[in-house]
């Protein structure tokens, strides 16, 4: 039996790092095969990103899996639009001198990471997901690029958007999707795979309650050399935010979706889904509509089960050799 074959596509905060984690366990159990990581601007610039991932790659002790340099700009310039300063200006809490780089060999600086992502779905017609966890530039160019991959890929996991309408970078807007909309309108069009989505909604409160305080007094007290890495990297974003404030490792919830799909989600609306692009308040936004003559075009996944969802996270730091959906079972 063949196991998924992955191509992550990221923009390298602290929350995609521990998506990549997760990503990682499986494919050294051999449950996933992580094809290729590659990277775009979104919480931080594209190079600063592959130092990200890399230093995530060498602490996993998972230098085998290339990194591709993707896109650094959106498709169309905005001057509102901006990296996301919550993740510091590298993407992981300025807390590394600039000559303070992993192992960065395994970042190939041969080929562009859309002909990558391409060339990766066209040697796996059938059998490639995509799971991109920030701005969608990355997969709308090969889109474009490459037209025929439309019909090749297996599906694609996103986190970004809304569906209540509630923002993160401006009222109406989620930060992944308001980065490059133009992207994400390319994808929701044109696409034919099944998609799944995960919003800005289902990984906060009420929806999502974890908070800072679990995560830095619960998680944060284990052993483990991946703490080691990101326990000084979040104490930097967080540091002047209440022990009550959300931890909204969306990537991460992503994750968990792509990987236990039928143990994480709690409930979904399948709809047809646009992305407004001209409003002056609401550009970015996901707009749902049930009503349509349109066929469902995305999967929203709207509630989690967060008591299962903590569980899958203590998964990353098990020694056990055990898969994901297993070790929800237990």
């Amino acid at each position: 039996m063949s196991i998924p074959r992955i191509i992550l596509d990221t923009d390298g905060g602290y929350d995609d790092a521990w998506a990549l984690l997760m990503l990682l366990k499986a494919h050294s159990q051999r449950r996933i095969q992580l094809e290729a990581i590659v990277c775009g601007s979104g919480n931080a610039h594209v190079d600063h990103v592959l130092i990200n991932m890399c230093r995530v790659l060498q602490v996993a002790d998972k230098k085998d899996i290339p990194v591709f340099r993707g896109a650094p700009d959106p498709i169309l310039p905005f001057e509102h639009r901006s990296h996301d300063n919550f993740n510091g200006k590298d993407g992981f809490g300025d807390i590394y001198p600039v000559t303070d780089l992993p192992d960065m060999s395994p970042v190939n600086v041969t080929e562009h990471g859309v002909n990558a992502m391409a060339r990766i779905v066209k040697e796996n017609p059938g059998k490639v997901i995509v799971f991109a966890i920030g701005a969608l530039t990355n997969l709308a160019l090969a889109i474009r690029m490459y037209p025929e991959i439309v019909q090749q890929l297996q599906s694609v996991t996103i986190m970004g958007g809304n569906f209540v309408g509630i923002g993160n970078v401006t009222p109406s807007a989620e930060f992944n999707i308001f980065f490059d909309p133009e992207a994400a309108d390319i994808v929701l069009k044109t696409l034919k795979c099944p998609m799944t989505f995960i919003p800005w909604e289902t990984c906060i409160p009420p929806r999502n309650p974890v908070n800072w305080n679990w995560r830095k007094s619960v998680l944060g007290v284990k052993k483990h050399p991946i703490l080691d890495l990101l326990n000084p990297v979040e104490e930097s974003n967080y540091k002047e935010l209440p022990p009550t404030h959300q931890w909204a490792c969306a990537d991460c919830v992503a994750a968990a979706v792509l990987l236990a799909p039928d143990q994480i989600v709690k409930t979904f609306q399948e709809v047809y889904t646009a992305v407004e692009l001209t409003g002056s308040l609401t550009r970015g936004q996901f707009v749902l509509d049930p009503r349509s003559q349109k066929p469902p075009n995305a999967k929203i996944i709207t509630e989690i089960h967060p008591e299962v969802y903590k569980k899958a996270i203590f998964w990353i730091l098990d020694s056990q050799e055990i898969s994901l959906i297993d070790y929800l079972k237990a």
